[in-house]
C-alpha cells in the first residue's frame, strides 16, 4: 500500500511539474489560460470480465451483460494551461432480459438483470496543447467504485449490491469550436473488483452480506469509449 501511495504520489508530482515547465515557457505567448472546465460525455461501455464457469446455456445470456453505455461529466480546475484537478463521475449501465434460460436441468422464465456500475473520484489531469483549438487530454483517477444488480427470475425478485477502491486512465482528444465551447472524444479504463456484497431477495428488507472466494471475486473492470462536450470559462 505505501508503494502505491508513493507511486500515485510522484505520478501526480510529475504531472504539476511538466505543467508548470509547459507554462513558464509558454508566458511570454500566451498568459491567459481556461481555469475552469465542465464536460459532458456518453459512448458505449464494455465490461472487461471473463466468464467464469457456466452453463453453456446461460453463456450468451451473460455476454449480453458486458456491452452497455455510459455516462460521464466532469468538474475541471486548471492551475496552469496544462495540468489541473478534476472531478469525475461517471455512471454505466448494462442489462439483459429473456422468457427462457436453461441452466443444467432446471429452465428458469422471465430472467432479467439491470446492473449499475458507479464511479467517483478526484483526479489529476495533464494536456498536450497542440494549439488553441487542438488538446489531448490524459489523466489518472482513484476513488469510490460501486455496483448494483437488479434481477428477476420467476416469480423471484432480487437486488445485490457492492463497492470498492477503483482506478481510472482515460485519455482523449478535444477539439475547441469557439473560445468557450469545444467537443471531444476519449477513452477511459477502469479498474476494481468486489469481494463481497449484500444481497436483498423479494424486497423483504432483510439483507444478506455474501463474502466471496478469491476465484469468485465480481470484476467491475470496464472500457468506455465516449463523445462528448466541453464548456470552458
Amino acid at each position: 500500500m505505501n508503494s502505491m501511495r508513493k507511486k500515485l504520489f510522484l505520478f501526480v508530482f510529475a504531472i504539476f511539474v511538466t505543467g508548470n515547465m509547459y507554462s513558464q515557457e509558454s508566458d511570454s505567448q500566451e498568459p491567459d489560460f481556461i481555469h475552469w472546465r465542465f464536460s459532458l460525455d456518453g459512448g458505449y461501455s464494455y465490461r472487461l470480465a471473463k466468464n467464469k464457469e457456466i452453463y453453456p446455456e446461460a453463456k450468451s445470456y451473460v455476454d449480453g451483460l458486458k456491452s452497455g453505455y455510459n455516462i460521464s461529466g466532469k468538474a475541471m480546475c486548471y492551475v496552469n494551461e496544462y495540468a489541473g484537478f478534476v472531478l469525475n463521475i461517471s455512471v454505466s449501465k448494462y442489462d439483459n432480459e429473456v422468457d427462457r434460460l436453461s441452466v443444467g436441468r432446471e429452465v428458469l422464465r422471465n430472467v432479467s438483470d439491470n446492473v449499475t456500475i458507479g464511479y467517483v473520484a478526484p483526479c489529476a489531469e495533464l494536456r498536450a496543447v497542440v494549439n488553441e483549438r487542438h488538446s489531448f487530454p490524459f489523466d489518472f483517477s482513484v476513488g469510490f467504485l460501486w455496483y448494483n444488480d437488479e434481477g428477476r427470475f420467476n416469480s423471484t425478485l432480487g437486488e445485490m449490491w457492492g463497492s470498492t477502491i477503483g482506478f481510472g486512465l482515460g485519455a482523449g482528444y478535444d477539439f475547441s469550436i469557439i473560445k468557450n465551447i469545444a467537443v471531444g472524444v476519449k477513452m477511459s479504463l477502469l479498474l476494481g473488483r468486489i469481494t463481497s456484497y449484500d444481497v436483498e431477495i423479494n424486497n423483504s428488507g432483510f439483507t444478506q452480506k455474501v463474502k466471496l472466494d478469491e476465484d469468485e471475486y465480481e470484476s467491475l473492470s470496464q472500457f468506455n469509449l465516449s463523445a462528448g462536450v466541453r464548456f470552458n470559462f
